[in-house]
């Protein structure tokens, strides 16, 4: 099914785009959309951290292939020391 995947932050400034769709069924299909795509997101993603949002529900590694039906996703990078709370994923997985 066809989605939104939004980007902020550095994802978002190496992309040029803050949402870009396609057709994934999970966070993992959404992640290999992007450094297919991108191909220079791999690293980048691999150094970093990022708070990932399956609507507006937190999504952690063992829920990376998870189906996520209507759902939108978001990649959102951490800041270290942000404070930031919930789910972070270490170079989403």
């Amino acid at each position: 099914m066809l989605r939104k995947i939004k980007l902020y932050g550095h994802l978002r400034e190496h992309t040029g785009l803050s949402e870009v769709e396609a057709y994934v069924d999970s966070v993992k299909e959404a992640v290999n959309f992007l450094t297919c795509n991108w191909p220079k997101l791999k690293a980048e993603i691999l150094q970093n951290k990022y708070h990932v949002l399956v609507d507006k529900d937190d999504v952690g590694e063992e829920e990376l292939l998870y189906p996520i039906g209507k759902s939108n996703i978001s990649f959102i990078p951490v800041v270290e020391g942000s404070g930031r709370f919930g789910k972070i994923l270490l170079g989403a997985a």
